[in-house]
Order: C-alpha cells, then structure tokens, then sequence
C-alpha cells in the first residue's frame, strides 16, 4: 500500500520555476518521496511506522510543498 497526495499541492500551486528544488527540500525535510509531476508519497510496510503516521506524515509534506510552491510564484 502507497499513500500518496496524488500531486494535489502542485495541483493547486503550480509548478513555478525552481519547483523541482522545493520538492527536493521537502523530500529531504519530511523523508518522503516527491516525483517529478509533485506527487508526495510513501510506501507503508509491516517493519516502518504505521499508517495513521505515514498518512500524518505526507499531508505535512504536501502542505509544506504547497506553501513552498505558492511563495515561487
């Protein structure tokens, strides 16, 4: 199972220039995957934190792309 934004941040900010570098802070700041169309997401798996935390985890990391991508415009 992935959980997953499905790109809705870049969906709704844009993608202004430098956006790739935004995703690059976020992925590294909130240990979260970040593909190149701005999806936020993340595996879950018997050995890692549980869903409840990775869902809590990614909505934190597409709101901080969101902002970020908003102050690029």
């Amino acid at each position: 199972m992935t959980v997953t934004d499905d790109g809705a941040a870049r969906d709704r900010a844009g993608a202004p220039p430098r956006s790739r570098e935004a995703a690059g802070r976020i992925s590294a700041e909130f240990d979260v995957n970040v593909s190149r169309r701005g999806v936020v997401s993340l595996p879950v798996v018997r050995i890692g934190p549980g869903e409840d935390a990775i869902v809590a985890r990614i909505a934190g990391a597409s709101r901080a792309l969101y902002q970020e991508l908003l102050e690029l415009t």
